[in-house]
């Protein structure tokens, strides 16, 4: 029965692992269950236990009537005194999980099988115990349990006033929730499945970019960057920020059929066949893009005058990345796919502009490839690992890299490039430094330190650049007989 060992590894494996927590007696208390109407529900079942460091509350309700009530105080056990008679006591439930007793502290529990993190007032525990509901035949079981301090940084107290009883996933980003709230009212007017939709749409050429919705567009990015100011309290403007991230999505639009655009152009078959390939298969590449070119400045409006953390660092500390997850996930992108491509949107806002102004010297280019290389999101994409005591990387990673890379620059350049001669000069030298990067990895034997040694190409180019032919001497003239 494969549904009953999924059971078990999801639901008993995981407490079996922790067996210390539930199967010592030092620690053991069984509690009354005590119902609104003051009697005491024999049909449930609850304990604690627990050792020096760990607290572990299991709770069972053995009958199909729903149970409500409250645990504060053990059933009485017996202790032995020194002059070797016995006497009953009654432990505490607080003082079992040792909680404090002041205002200030609030109790975490995480319920085991559905993951969800409740919190209570310690206070409350103190002195009322704790409430608990349970259906027909239900357990819970609350491991984790920890005690925090409400604070300016922390407003634990304000996150369980909010959620009043109810459970959340995960606390921290609970706390985002509500301290991010102007945030996230504008991020979900932009991130939303039905606005990606037709931005995919309009890049993938599925739909025309017509004006009512390019105004919406606008209205939409208006409203998130003017709460990001707001939460942020900088003074920026951010028309021009808005008006750059227009510039940035149509130069994805572009992107979506480089092939259409350059059909004139016969020397960027290649690089528009590599670009158009890729993005219709699998389609949801072309998100990455989308996100990228809202996302990757943030930090235009959130940071004054250059100051403080970059785009991606601010994606990271907001808990953005979860949120563009989700959307993935809605948007109907496998787990593995949406996950991988929201880490690869983290690596292109902080790439952002890498083939700006880009130098076509043996030097820069490798200086170029080697700050790329150097992120480690970027190696493990590439593959490289050690082995005999050499690091390499793999083929169809550094492959994989580099078109996303290439990607990344060619929606920039279209972005800022309306020209289409000078966008596919620009593109045809993108390619051709992809290309040379490719072979020179191969040649190198995709070892690492040869792919990163900018220094031997530079010396041989500057040496051939520098060495002068030299002069034939002509010959002695012959002596006259």
């Amino acid at each position: 029965d494969q549904g009953l060992i999924e059971r078990h590894e999801r639901e008993i494996f995981p407490l079996m692992h922790k067996r210390y927590l539930f199967a010592e007696v030092r620690n053991f208390y069984l509690y009354d269950f005590w119902t609104p109407q003051g009697s005491v529900n024999e049909n449930v079942f609850a304990y604690s236990n627990g050792n020096e460091f760990e607290r572990a509350l299991v709770l069972y309700n053995n009958s199909y009537e729903k149970a409500v009530g409250w645990i504060k105080t053990s059933a009485g056990y017996a202790v032995k005194n020194p002059d070797g008679s016995k006497s009953m006591k009654q432990a505490v439930l607080s003082d079992a999980l040792r909680l404090h007793a002041e205002d200030s502290w609030f109790v975490l529990l995480q319920e085991q099988t559905s993951g969800l993190w409740y919190i209570r007032s310690s206070s409350a525990v103190s002195q009322a115990g704790l409430y608990i509901e349970l259906n027909g035949y239900q357990r819970q079981v609350f491991w984790n349990i920890q005690e925090v301090q409400d604070s300016a940084v922390y407003p634990i107290r304000r996150l369980c006033e909010e959620l009043n009883g109810s459970g959340v996933y995960d606390i921290s980003e609970a706390l985002h929730d509500m301290t991010h709230r102007t945030v996230y009212q504008g991020f979900f007017e932009v991130f939303q499945p039905a606005v990606f939709r037709s931005l995919a749409d309009v890049a993938l050429a599925k739909r025309p970019l017509d004006e009512a919705f390019r105004n919406d567009l606008q209205a939409k990015l208006s409203f998130f960057f003017w709460r990001v100011r707001d939460f942020t309290g900088t003074m920026i403007e951010p028309s021009e920020v808005i008006h750059a991230v227009l510039m940035d999505l149509e130069g994805c639009f572009n992107l979506g059929h480089v092939a259409s655009l350059f059909q004139d152009q016969k020397t960027l078959t290649k690089a528009a066949g590599l670009l158009d390939i890729r993005l219709r298969d699998p389609s949801h590449l072309i998100y990455v893009f989308l996100a990228k070119a809202v996302l990757a400045r943030l930090s235009d409006v959130a940071t004054a005058s250059g100051t403080g953390p970059n785009s991606k660092a601010i994606f990271e500390s907001w808990y953005l990345d979860r949120k563009v997850l989700r959307l993935l996930l809605d948007l109907g992108v496998p787990w593995v796919e949406a996950h991988h491509a929201v880490q690869w949107l983290k690596i292109l806002i902080e790439t952002r502009d890498w083939a700006k102004n880009l130098d076509l010297s043996a030097r820069k280019e490798g200086e170029i490839l080697a700050r790329l290389v150097s992120l480690l999101e970027v190696r493990q994409a590439m593959g490289v690992h050690d082995f005999d005591g050499k690091v390499w990387f793999n083929k169809e990673g550094f492959d994989y890299v580099l078109w996303w890379f290439f990607a990344s620059a060619v929606s920039e350049t279209l972005a800022v490039n309306k020209d289409l001669h000078v966008a596919g000069d620009a593109i045809k030298i993108l390619y051709q430094l992809v290309e040379d990067w490719k072979l020179k990895a191969e040649k190198g034997g995709f070892l690492l330190e040869h792919l990163l040694n900018t220094e031997e190409a530079f010396e041989t180019n500057s040496k051939l650049a520098q060495e002068k032919p030299k002069a034939k001497k002509s010959p002695k003239p012959k002596a006259q007989q």
